[in-house]
């Protein structure tokens, strides 16, 4: 099972944009200001979020029709709204599937002759059951008329709603909703112009997230707070180390959910841990011996007093993630086994940085998808169809051109 193609319609600054996706990574490349971002945005709120749109990701372009609609509705009896639905933000998504594959797509499957291959689906933002968008427009127009006869002011002020952008701009979220419908695939092009496909007669909608237990989608964010390390705005170790800790930040939870002896030891683990206890033990009777002399003379202050006060002691807890949570927990070692010179990880080159803490979100992706090592997902649900066949990961990374290093993620399902 593979993502074909994604097609993004009425999105910010993608009136009609389409996405071919490869078997494996599909990069998007193009000028500032181009439309990657509004792809990625796309992505996200879709297929991910699965929500969260509003009248800012409309394209700017469809406005004026958008008005056109809204004037025409107080001269209609009945509204058609789907000229509007055509102007909201919709994202058409193609994947391919074989027989073998039936059960996790099923619910996707339009007719009862399909034997295998393309199957699409349609999310589109349209209004919540029992709302009537026309009804709820007019009377807020009627209500501002009542209370300002003559309309805008010398200065321009005007009631709310002066027009359907602003009105939208205070309801969407509350009046429309995603909703997702199948699609023919006998009506998918390989070539051609990126046009909508009508949707079959009487399409009901199948709901928000009909790629539930499908696709697993993560992201790696552009901008991940990487600095020089002669960066630093003060001396203390804090602002020092605020950019050095990013890569190790990454290998927490890699460590947590994989390798933490602690969860379902194995016999390697109880070494492990049997060793952290006995330093634990060793540095705490040394705690013991070194802070005597300091709580014997508070003692003779009064403190702690009376019978029922406890006596102060000092003693250390040892975590197996305590080894990782330091700015030294990741290094650059510069000669290899014969000296032992090493650095800290921010006197690396910042690009580097980037790359490594991707590399290591990628894999922490693949094994927590894959479930593999000690993470067991945790969370069930009546509609958990197991690991989801399609892992999409969405990396924004606007200096990737630049560098000759790739991450490779041949273990990877689709990223984009």
């Amino acid at each position: 099972m593979k993502l074909t193609r994604i097609e993004v319609f009425n999105f910010r600054k993608l009136r009609r944009a389409r996405l071919d996706l490869s078997d494996k990574q599909t990069l998007l490349v193009g000028a500032n200001n181009s439309g990657k971002t509004s792809a990625m945005k796309a992505l996200r709120k879709f297929l991910k979020d699965r929500g969260g749109i509003d009248t800012r990701d409309v394209t700017a372009s469809n406005w004026a029709a958008i008005e056109q609609i809204a004037e025409a509705w107080t001269h209609e009896a009945e509204a058609d709204l789907s000229p509007l639905l055509a102007q909201l933000p919709f994202l058409d998504v193609w994947l391919h599937a074989d027989t073998s594959e039936f059960h996790h797509v099923a619910h996707l499957i339009p007719t009862l002759t399909w034997t295998g291959g393309l199957l699409g689906v349609r999310l589109r933002v349209e209004p919540k059951k029992g709302v009537d968008i026309k009804a709820q427009y007019l009377a807020a127009r009627e209500a501002a008329q009542k209370l300002q006869p003559g309309g805008a002011t010398a200065s321009g002020f005007a009631l709310w709603p002066r027009d359907m952008r602003e009105f939208l701009d205070k309801r969407l979220r509350d009046l429309f909703e995603l909703n997702a419908y199948l699609l023919d695939p006998a009506n998918f092009a390989m070539t051609g112009p990126v046009e909508p496909h009508p949707l079959p007669p009487l399409s009901e909608g199948i709901g928000a997230n009909p790629f539930a237990g499908l696709i697993h989608i993560r992201e790696i964010n552009a901008q991940r707070g990487f600095a020089d390390a002669g960066d630093s705005s003060g001396d203390d170790d804090e602002s020092m180390n605020a950019a050095s800790r990013k890569i190790a930040s990454q290998i927490q939870p890699y460590f947590r959910k994989h390798i933490d002896p602690e969860k379902d030891p194995t016999p390697d683990d109880v070494k492990a841990l049997e060793a952290i206890h006995d330093a634990e033990t060793t540095f705490n009777a040394r705690l013991k011996v070194g802070f005597a002399n300091a709580i014997e003379e508070l003692e003779a202050l009064g403190y702690p007093g009376g019978l029922n006060n406890p006596k102060l002691s000092i003693s250390t807890q040892v975590k197996p993630i305590d080894g990782l949570d330091h700015p030294a927990a990741v290094q650059y070692d510069l000669s290899g086994d014969k000296s032992g010179v090493k650095l800290p990880e921010s006197y690396n080159g910042l690009g580097f940085q980037n790359l490594i803490s991707m590399v290591f979100q990628l894999m922490r992706f693949r094994d927590d998808w894959m479930q593999v090592g000690k993470f067991k997902s945790q969370v069930v649900t009546p509609d958990d169809r197991g690991i989801e066949p399609l892992q999409l990961v969405l990396i924004e990374e606007p200096e990737a051109h630049l560098h000759v290093q790739c991450p490779s993620s041949n273990d990877l399902e689709q990223a984009a």
